[in-house]
C-alpha cells in the first residue's frame, strides 16, 4: 500500500512534530508547498490525499485542482480561508482545530481588557506624543467593587476547550439551523441561552437589546 500523501500549503510553526505525532499511526508523507500561492499549492497537492492549511487561500479554483483529496485540515479554529461550498460540492471534508490557542487568546483578551480599563493605550499615546497631564486621563476607575468581564458563552469568553461546531464561522447560522431543526421553541430557548444565563448569572433583560440586534432569534430556526 502506498503512503498517504498530505500536502502542507503553509505553516507558521517551526516544525511539524505535532502533526507528525498525530499521524504517527498512519503511513504518511508530508510535503510542503514552496509558497502559499495557487500554482505552488497545486504542484504538491493535485494528487494528495489530504491538505493541511494555515493561512493560505484554498479557493474554489484550488479545490478544482485537487484530484484525489478527501479532507482539508485547518491548523486553527476558523475556516474563512477555505471555500467550504466548493469543498462540499467536491465531496471533500473540511476539518479544523476547535481548541487551538483558546487559553492564549483568552489570556490576551483579558490582558487587553485590563489595559483598556486602566486606559494604558490612551496614556501611552499621550506620553509618546509629548503630553504628560493627568486631567486628560481621569477618571481611571479602580476595579474593587466593579464587575469587569466578557459577555458571552463562547469558548474564548469562558476559556473553555469544549468545541461547538455551530459556532464555526462562516457557517454559524446554517449550522445552528441544522443542529436545532425540529426542536420545539419551549425546548430551544433553554438550549440557546436560558440555561447559560442561569448558570453564569447573566441578566436576560439587560442582554435582550443585544439579542434583538445580533440574534439568534426563534424565527432564525423556522
Amino acid at each position: 500500500m502506498s503512503k498517504i500523501k498530505v500536502a502542507v500549503t503553509d505553516t507558521v510553526f517551526p516544525d511539524w512534530k505535532p502533526a507528525e505525532e498525530a499521524l504517527s499511526a498512519l503511513d504518511v508523507e508530508l510535503i510542503r508547498a514552496k509558497s502559499p500561492e495557487q500554482d505552488a499549492i497545486l504542484a504538491v497537492a493535485s494528487d494528495a490525499d489530504a491538505v493541511f492549511v494555515t493561512y493560505a487561500q484554498i479557493t474554489a479554483d484550488v479545490i478544482a485542482g485537487l484530484n484525489n483529496c478527501k479532507v482539508i485540515g485547518r491548523f486553527g479554529i476558523g475556516t474563512d480561508n477555505i471555500a467550504i461550498d466548493a469543498a462540499t460540492d467536491a465531496g471533500i471534508i473540511v476539518t479544523y482545530a476547535p481548541v487551538y490557542c483558546l487559553d492564549e487568546v483568552s489570556d490576551h483578551a483579558m490582558a487587553l481588557l485590563l489595559s483598556l480599563a486602566r486606559k494604558i493605550p490612551f496614556s501611552t499615546s499621550m506620553v509618546s506624543g509629548g503630553r504628560w497631564e493627568m486631567p486628560a486621563v481621569v477618571p481611571i476607575r479602580r476595579f474593587k467593587g466593579r464587575t469587569l468581564g466578557l459577555i458571552g458563552i463562547g469558548n474564548i469568553a469562558r476559556g473553555s476547550d469544549y468545541p461547538h461546531p455551530e459556532g464555526s464561522w462562516p457557517r454559524t447560522a446554517q449550522a445552528l439551523k441544522e443542529t436545532f431543526k425540529g426542536i420545539p421553541p419551549e425546548e430551544l430557548a433553554p438550549m440557546l441561552g436560558e440555561n447559560a444565563a442561569a448558570w453564569y448569572g447573566f441578566d436576560p433583560e439587560k442582554l435582550a437589546p443585544v439579542v434583538a440586534r445580533v440574534g439568534p432569534r426563534k424565527a432564525d430556526f423556522e
